[in-house]
């Protein structure tokens, strides 16, 4: 009998040992695979075999490059702190990469789709344009490459790594308007304005104005204080200088509204002189004077309490001058702190020859 017991006894003691080696055998992990909230942001700190990314090779997430532990789809969010299971998936994902590589943001893919179209929407065929990017890959820390739009004005740029891309474009014939023809695009930040998702078939649209047969013309840029309450500003249009004679006189009157930081309600008036005459326009190009439609006055009024308040304010309008030739002009008024005085500028366009043409040609710059 108690042979019999020894026996049994040493058999559960073997069982037990043998159970025990292979839960704990080893490569046996003790730790179950799981996912994140979003299902596909990978942790940095995990190997990796290359991925080939725009026709790049990438190297392991051991290596602290990011394109291996990207999330899928980063998107635009500026909600802080996140708002959604998904935002708060992308800080994590962010905070996590900082903490591994601090320079992971100058090695994003970068990818970008772009068209340039004319004033008729008309694609711009082989318009020069210019892009640069910052990063931390390769002999240069600023790359630069030069590629020209295609027959209907498309370009794209795809396989470099980086954190902003400019982008500018240019064409002989063709009006740069500056901010519209010059962008800048994050692919790091997802919570910065100018972040940027790349889409082949919504491209990000640049304009030039094409030149259609541009005549000599002045161009002015003339400055000065208005005096709040008092003597208007007159201008010389055609001469594009401030004098006691001239086609248009500036004045700023103050309301009863006031407002915090010296905000307060404020008029500006602008009056044609000697038979001068204005007409606001909305046209993002004032390049063809009408022969008609021009008033006396223009009146621009500004309430403090108004949301959209700004103490500086921009007419654009077209000038039929006293002696009945035709110019452009965008004039800024500025209130000045305490409220006694406002600054005045503009830029105008004048054609002498009396025709309604005033496209604007640099090589034509008759004053220049």
């Amino acid at each position: 009998m108690k042979k019999r017991t020894i026996l049994l006894l040493i058999f559960l003691i073997a069982s037990v040992a043998l159970l025990t080696w292979w839960l704990l055998r080893p490569g046996k992990s003790s730790q179950p695979l799981s996912l994140s909230k979003s299902g596909n942001l990978p942790a940095p700190a995990q190997p990796a075999p290359p991925t080939a990314v725009h026709g790049l090779a990438t190297a392991p997430a051991t290596q602290a490059t990011p394109l291996s532990s990207q999330p899928r789809h980063l998107f635009k969010s500026t909600n802080y702190p996140p708002q959604t299971a998904e935002e708060k998936a992308q800080w994590d994902w962010w905070r996590t990469m900082r903490k591994a590589d601090p320079s992971f943001e100058w090695k994003m893919p970068i990818e970008f789709y772009g068209k340039v179209i004319d004033q008729f929407g008309a694609g711009v065929e082989a318009a020069t344009v210019d892009l640069g990017w910052t990063t931390v890959i390769g002999p240069s820390p600023d790359p630069k490459k030069t590629i020209l739009s295609g027959p209907d004005g498309r370009f794209s740029i795809a396989g470099i790594q980086g954190r902003c891309l400019s982008v500018s474009v240019r064409k002989e014939g063709y009006v740069d308007i500056g901010t519209n023809s010059i962008k800048s695009f994050e692919y790091a930040e997802f919570f910065d304005n100018h972040f940027y998702i790349p889409d082949p078939n919504g491209p990000v649209v640049f304009k030039l104005q094409k030149l259609m047969g541009a005549e000599p013309i002045y161009k002015f840029l003339p400055y000065g204080t208005i005096t709040v309450g008092g003597a208007p500003l007159v201008l010389d249009v055609e001469t594009g200088k401030i004098s006691k004679q001239g086609d248009l006189a500036c004045s700023v009157t103050i309301g009863p509204g006031r407002g915090d930081f010296d905000a307060a309600d404020f008029t500006v008036m602008l009056e044609g002189l000697n038979g001068a005459g204005f007409r606001q326009s909305d046209e993002e190009f004032l390049f063809n004077a009408p022969e008609s439609g021009y008033q006396n006055t223009l009146v621009l009024a500004l309430k403090a309490d108004d949301p959209n308040y700004r103490a500086s304010q921009t007419l654009r309008f077209y000038v039929k001058t006293c002696s009945g030739k035709y110019a452009a002009a965008e004039v800024e008024v500025t209130l000045y702190g305490k409220l006694k005085s406002a600054g005045f500028s503009a830029i105008i366009y004048y054609n002498p020859s009396g025709s309604r043409n005033l496209e604007f040609d640099q090589n034509k710059w008759i004053n220049r």
